[in-house]
């Protein structure tokens, strides 16, 4: 399950540039390990996406 299944549409992360080497890729593994979630935001879901599952490239 990822995010946009749970419905949420926005995060907002902090990062730590400073617990990582100077051009360090951001990855979801790196990210998880030195970010923090601040916030979410959530939608609601319409149309066809209440009647259809949605796949997206992530």
């Amino acid at each position: 399950t990822d995010a946009s299944d749970l419905g949420i549409a926005c995060v907002l992360w902090r990062f730590h540039f400073d617990k990582v080497e100077d051009g360090t890729q951001v990855t979801p593994e790196i990210l998880g390990q030195f970010g923090d979630v601040v916030s979410t935001w959530s939608r609601k879901l319409r149309g066809s996406e209440r009647r259809w599952a949605m796949f997206d490239l992530e």
